[in-house]
């Protein structure tokens, strides 16, 4: 995935994942996760209620699961 504002290669996640009402918003929205910051995305949740993101990121070579309004796992 290239981040459109550099033209180069998205950069900070392994992966991203949206739930939404719909497949085409989770699509969108998945894509446009791999780009934006982990603060933009929890901006972007807050405001959307109706909008879940499960990230992976690495940080110091281990990896780490970041969620917004997501499900509680059972």
């Amino acid at each position: 995935i290239f981040d459109p504002r550099t033209g180069r290669p998205a950069k900070g996640k392994m992966g991203a994942w949206a739930l939404t009402p719909t497949g085409t918003e989770a699509d969108a929205l998945s894509t446009a996760f791999m780009v934006m910051s982990i603060k933009e995305i929890e901006a972007y949740c807050k405001k959307h209620k109706e909008i879940g993101a499960l990230l992976l990121v690495e940080k110091n070579k281990k990896r780490e699961i970041i969620k917004f309004n997501w499900p509680k796992s059972e």
